[in-house]
């Protein structure tokens, strides 16, 4: 991703993958200076809007590390961009569903993820999203089906800690 954007620095979808690629660091725990992936992530979704604010996953970009920057609302407004944008770009539905979960609003939560999980059945991410419903019903103080939603999510992404950290707490 370094050397997609040194070969074209207005690209926004280099620098998209560029910010998503350092949030994976940050999530799966592959980086030793979280604070610096942090602020490269910051950078480069910024980066991303300022060449194209009209390009959806640039609004994911920006929506994903709000959220990891402690600005949910945001967010939120960068997530509902997107979704507005591309109304079938399921990562923008996925992660907004996330963060109106985690942000106490898990019926609309619940109506995102399951959006995404309509417009791409045979997903691979599919475990993610289960995941995400989860944690709409832990919120929403659903805990039999959050556990449902959880264990099923276990089957597409047995290697995510949150899994077993949400089956816990439910």
């Amino acid at each position: 991703n370094e050397r997609a954007v040194e070969l074209d620095p207005d690209l926004a979808l280099g620098f998209c993958g560029l910010a998503l690629t350092h949030i994976n660091d940050l999530l799966y725990a592959w980086t030793d200076s979280p604070d610096e992936s942090l602020a490269a992530s910051v950078e480069a979704a910024h980066r991303a809007v300022a060449i194209d604010s009209e390009e959806a996953l640039s609004q994911v970009c920006l929506g994903v590390v709000s959220y990891m920057t402690g600005h949910a609302k945001k967010s939120v407004a960068a997530l509902q961009r997107a979704t507005e944008l591309d109304p079938s770009q399921v990562f923008a539905c996925e992660e907004l569903a996330f963060v109106l979960a985690m942000t106490g609003r898990p019926a609309e939560a619940m109506a995102e993820i399951e959006k995404a999980m309509r417009l791409t059945p045979p997903d691979p991410a599919m475990g993610l999203f289960l995941n995400v419903l989860g944690q709409a019903h832990f919120a929403a103080s659903r805990y039999d089906e959050a556990v449902e939603s959880l264990e099923q999510s276990l089957q597409g992404k047995p290697d995510f800690p949150v899994n077993l950290w949400m089956l816990a707490a439910s």
